[in-house]
């Protein structure tokens, strides 16, 4: 699209209205820049340079994997707290949710089989966050457009400089060995975090029948889900959640803190379940 053009797309419908939503929530003073940068090391120094007129950066679509080097490599050299909303926002988003699936479903944090769907920043982003917060790693099957991750795989082994946070994916999770595509992914799992390609049809009723039982699913591709929510349902998923929803999502400004770290994410992701009270006839 272009900086020209993202100016007047993204700052008058989702920027702008961001930067309301800081100030009204948070009292927070924010303003949409769009520059025109194309490489990730021009994009680096852009933000570095303006680092004194802020308290703050939050990133917005960069493509993966250049998102994962400018995210860390401006945590790394500024003194002011980095975000990338499509990593860190989503994840913590996320995870809220999923604090709250649990507690419906009666399912334990530390106990539960997640099946991925997509191994973009999102999603490599909502890995690190949910590992971060004591979930097996072992337990997690993720898969991309190739198939499902595992140490087997020789295309991501030859690249894993390039993608490293996708081959680390690898090596770490996926105990069981499991091979094939979203089907087999999905099998026996308790949730399902699809952060993928629009669909419907990315993800089969018939494969959620699958899943264990009292499932969830996420199903967050914009502008359409993987599966329809009605289809997951009657397929046999308990919770069922989209990225459709109009939804808030709070600001985090610390200036007596260099980097916003997994444990204060996490921090973050919980104070948004907590709001939101369960009726009792939600829990098990």
């Amino acid at each position: 699209m272009g900086a020209a053009c993202s100016a007047w797309v993204t700052s008058g419908q989702r920027l702008g209205s961001q930067s309301l939503l800081f100030k009204v929530l948070g009292g927070v003073d924010a303003t949409p820049l769009c520059v025109r940068v194309r490489d990730e090391e021009e994009l680096i120094r852009t933000v570095e340079i303006l680092e004194p007129s802020f308290g703050a950066v939050n990133l917005e679509d960069i493509a993966s994997p250049r998102c994962f080097r400018v995210l860390d490599t401006l945590r790394e050299r500024m003194q002011i707290p980095v975000w990338h909303d499509d990593q860190q926002g989503t994840a913590t988003v996320l995870l809220a949710a999923l604090t709250n699936a649990l507690e419906i479903v009666g399912k334990r944090f530390d106990a539960i089989r997640i099946a991925m769907v997509g191994v973009g920043a999102a999603n490599v982003a909502v890995y690190r966050l949910l590992t971060a917060c004591g979930i097996n790693p072992g337990g997690v099957v993720a898969c991309d457009t190739g198939g499902i991750l595992h140490s087997g795989r020789k295309d991501l082994e030859e690249r894993q400089e390039e993608l490293s946070h996708k081959w680390r994916i690898c090596c770490d999770s996926n105990a069981d060995g499991v091979v094939g595509g979203i089907a087999e992914a999905l099998r026996g799992v308790d949730v399902c975090i699809a952060l993928s390609t629009p669909g419907p049809g990315i993800i089969r009723p018939e494969w959620i029948r699958e899943m264990a039982a009292d499932a969830i699913v996420f199903a967050c591709a914009n502008p359409v889900p993987e599966v329809w929510p009605d289809e997951a349902r009657e397929a046999g998923a308990r919770v069922v959640a989209t990225g459709r929803a109009k939804r808030t999502r709070e600001s985090l400004h610390d200036e007596a803190t260099k980097k916003i770290r997994a444990a204060r994410e996490h921090a973050e992701a919980l104070m948004p379940a907590g709001i939101i009270s369960l009726p009792p006839r939600h829990r098990k």
